[in-house]
């Protein structure tokens, strides 16, 4: 992900509903909800964001709980 997509992701409060669509979503949602927010992570600033966004359960849920199609597309997208 460029630089200013997550700056601009940022700048319009976007952790909050990426962390919903990862909570909430379909499928391939949650999977492209939680690759961006994994982007983001990267950033410590961002990283406070998304645990005060209550985006560490659903996260950790698709983990433990998510379907294979979530992670299929979450390897798809990992791919090199």
């Amino acid at each position: 992900m460029k630089r200013d997509d997550e700056d601009k992701i940022i700048e319009e409060g976007g952790i909050g509903p990426l962390v919903s669509l990862v909570r909430d979503g379909s499928a391939e949602g949650k999977a492209k909800a939680a690759e961006v927010l994994e982007s983001l992570a990267l950033n410590e600033d961002n990283q406070i964001t998304i645990v005060k966004e209550g985006g560490i359960g659903p996260l950790v849920s698709l983990v433990r709980d998510g379907s294979a199609a979530v992670s299929y597309t979450h390897l798809r997208a990992h791919e090199t």
